[in-house]
């Protein structure tokens, strides 16, 4: 089960009994938290704090709504066991739904009641959340401050993001490159493997739709240290090899459908792409190079970081990777004496 489709039975108001269903169902096939979902032990119902229980409703109003269920153990973001809710249930539902009242006025639409069920025997609370149509502020210090869900937490949203969102400026998704490993797997005297692999982040407030990732690469003759135009693209899945092995040009563009990874991002999330590609070796002693790897989505032009790399004699690598802004650039596979 997906949170999410959870989340959205949850707000259907089903019975209690499906509801108990449901619950089970989370635990049985271990799902994680994640921005739909969050966990609470069964020591939290003992003394409820409702600072953070609406700072929690107002994060999951403002971005895509959620549920939090009560009465959970949880380890690594995922269940380890029905613990059941501790104290005294009557108060801690009053002080939950005076929680929900307290906001109810801000989100809308707003928060549904509190849901009191009994699992295999244990007590549970479950809270949903809906997306809410317009942001609420969560006082904090005298500060008022904005806070989303992020992944499985919950955060502020930085001042200059907020201007962003209120304004309606950047409304579409930025990817950035948090790392990229570059190196070689293989080698011999005729072509070389290279591995890549992009850990990126959706730094926008909006989904990364259609995501796609590839690389380009060109060679060169030694003697020469002109930039070659990249040419026509040689599409694959994941690999193909240059011809001939003394000057050759390539393009591989992944689709990451293609390995198993879903082809969108949440806001403010990484994941990590990877695969690689077979290049010509030149000549003994060849051993830099010049490589453009992209990331892009539905929307806009993609991004682009230029990958300069040497390989010593023992195979090792040194990368040096530079965010490209403008057009698209020449890639080339040049080699230095």
């Amino acid at each position: 089960m997906h949170t999410r489709e959870f989340l959205d039975s949850v707000l259907a108001q089903p019975s209690d009994e499906k509801l108990a269903a449901l619950v089970a169902a989370l635990l049985s096939t271990h799902v994680q938290e994640d921005m739909w979902l969050d966990y609470k032990g069964g020591e939290w119902s003992k003394d409820v704090d409702t600072k953070e229980l609406r700072k929690d409703l107002t994060a999951f109003g403002n971005s895509d709504g959620g549920c939090l269920v009560v009465g959970v153990a949880e380890e690594k973001r995922r269940p380890t066991r029905l613990a059941g809710c501790e104290g005294d249930l009557t108060r801690a539902i009053q002080q939950i739904d005076s929680v929900i009242q307290s906001v109810a006025g801000y989100l809308f639409p707003p928060p549904r009641p509190v849901r009191h069920i009994k699992v295999t025997g244990q007590d549970v609370l479950v809270i949903a959340i809906p997306r809410s149509g317009r942001l609420h502020h969560f006082m904090e210090s005298g500060t008022a401050r904005y806070y989303i869900r992020i992944a499985d937490g919950t955060a502020a949203i930085p001042d200059y993001l907020l201007s962003d969102i209120l304004f309606g400026r950047r409304q579409q998704p930025v990817l950035g490159l948090v790392s990229l490993l570059f190196r070689i797997n293989s080698h011999d005297n005729d072509s070389i493997r290279i591995d890549v692999n992009l850990d990126l982040q959706n730094r926008g407030p909006t989904y990364a739709q259609m995501l796609y990732t590839g690389a380009l690469f060109g060679s060169l003759p030694c003697e020469s240290h002109t930039a070659l135009d990249p040419g026509h693209h040689l599409v694959q899945k994941a690999s193909w090899k240059l011809e001939p092995p003394t000057l050759g040009r390539g393009h591989v563009a992944i689709d990451p459908r293609e390995h198993g990874a879903p082809t969108s991002m949440i806001p403010f999330t990484r994941r990590g792409l990877g695969y690689w590609a077979l290049l010509p070796m030149v000549s003994d002693g060849r051993r830099e190079w010049t490589s453009v790897v992209y990331a892009g989505t539905s929307v806009g032009p993609p991004q682009w970081w230029e990958v300069r790399a040497t390989m010593s004699p023992d195979a090792e690598v040194d990368v040096k990777v530079q965010e490209i802004w403008g057009q698209l650039p020449e890639a080339t596979y040049r080699s230095v004496p």
